[in-house]
């Protein structure tokens, strides 16, 4: 949710589709491998077989974000392909404003939880 507001208010700042596509498309390469690793740790066959043991839990852990990180850095390398008229700067502040979501997420979990 957060990238499609970042990417409605650079196209409203800016008038520029382009813009909001380069925000909208940074906020997608954090957001789609993070769902991937998500699904990955709690619903696939390796997360069901690797339960109650901790060391496969931990390389299920290793797996999973080794693939998120891999699919973030080709989702990065495709950008220019992808994204007519790519503007690295919004690319980099949509990655940025989703990164720093999940901080506030913490804070706010911790926050109820005291």
């Amino acid at each position: 949710m957060v990238g499609l507001v970042a990417s409605a208010i650079a196209w409203w700042w800016s008038g520029s589709d382009s813009l909001a596509a380069s925000v909208l498309y940074g906020a997608a390469s954090v957001v789609i491998p993070t769902a991937l690793m998500a699904w990955g740790m709690t619903s696939s066959s390796l997360a069901r077989r690797s339960a109650g043991h901790v060391i496969s839990m931990f390389m299920s852990f290793v797996w999973w974000e080794g693939i998120k990180i891999l699919l973030s850095v080709a989702m990065l390398w495709l950008a220019p392909r992808i994204v007519p008229d790519l503007n690295w700067l919004a690319l980099v502040a949509g990655l940025v404003v989703v990164l720093k979501v999940y901080w506030f997420g913490f804070w706010i979990q911790t926050r109820s939880s005291s």
